[in-house]
């Protein structure tokens, strides 16, 4: 079992964790809005989302406030129109215990916590030998689509269908970094509130090391914050904890992930 990371006291970042925890709640929640396809049910404290794309924690119920029940939360899962389709159960801190019931109740696996960070000033630039880095406009999305495939080990049409989905969130920008006229890293970052939130960074295997995905990270940071951000914010993977820990996050919040195949209708 993965380690948690550990966790700042609440009482250093209690504005900024309950910020980050809304530009979360928020920018998920936004996304039903921008395709017709995507089913949402919202109910106190919690919602089901099903955005049919095929990657499972974004399917799925979250849990986000204390004031979700049990009632509700499993009635959410029984809802999801996800036959065959891997979802999820992701549940704040503060309803960690409920969530952990129900998702034995229904036989779903444990997975790796997810860890929210926050950065709270502007980080300092990553020089790496002969990175260059640039943001690309809409007919490039798809050069973007193949280097994060590469880095997930992943299907690029499941990637392309995800770029396509979020990419329609006002603020939206993406990027990419080359070395020599070839693209080594890429990340995604979503101007939300007053906070910038940073995604999908990715570097394929024969890449990493050399600091690539710590600078386009601090990179696209910079230009959020130069564009009206007051902090920075991730929810960070076991593989990418160390570099953002390096880059000054601070994890403020655990949250709880269960991983389930799709239940027929």
């Amino acid at each position: 079992m993965t380690p948690r990371p550990a966790t700042a006291q609440p009482a250093q970042y209690p504005r900024l964790m309950t910020a980050a925890h809304r530009c979360l709640v928020d920018l998920m929640t936004s996304v039903p809005a921008l395709d017709p396809h995507v089913w949402f049910e919202q109910r106190q404290g919690a919602f089901g989302m099903v955005t049919h794309v095929p990657f499972p924690t974004l399917n799925g119920v979250w849990l986000h406030d204390s004031s979700a029940t049990t009632s509700d939360v499993t009635e959410l899962l029984d809802a999801l129109p996800a036959e065959g389709m891997m979802h999820c159960l992701q549940a704040a801190p503060g309803v960690r215990e409920s969530a952990t019931a129900i998702a034995e109740a229904r036989g779903m696996t444990p997975g790796p916590d997810v860890p929210l960070m926050v950065l709270d000033r502007v980080p300092a630039e990553v020089k790496t030998s002969g990175l260059r880095i640039r943001e690309l406009g809409r007919p490039e999305f798809d050069l973007r689509t193949e280097v994060a495939a590469a880095a997930f080990e992943t299907d690029p049409a499941d990637m392309r269908a995800a770029t396509a989905l979020f990419s329609r969130v006002p603020g939206y920008r993406m990027y990419i970094g080359d070395v020599d006229c070839q693209p080594v890293t890429t990340a995604v970052s979503i101007a939300t509130g007053e906070g910038v939130g940073i995604f999908d960074v990715a570097t394929p295997p024969e890449h990493r090391g050399h600091g690539y995905g710590a600078a386009i990270t601090a990179h696209a940071i910079r230009d959020g914050m130069a564009g009206g951000a007051r902090f920075s914010w991730l929810q960070s993977s076991p593989e990418g904890y160390g570099v953002y820990e390096r880059l000054g996050f601070v994890t403020v919040e655990q949250w709880g992930l269960w991983i389930a195949m799709g239940h027929a209708e």
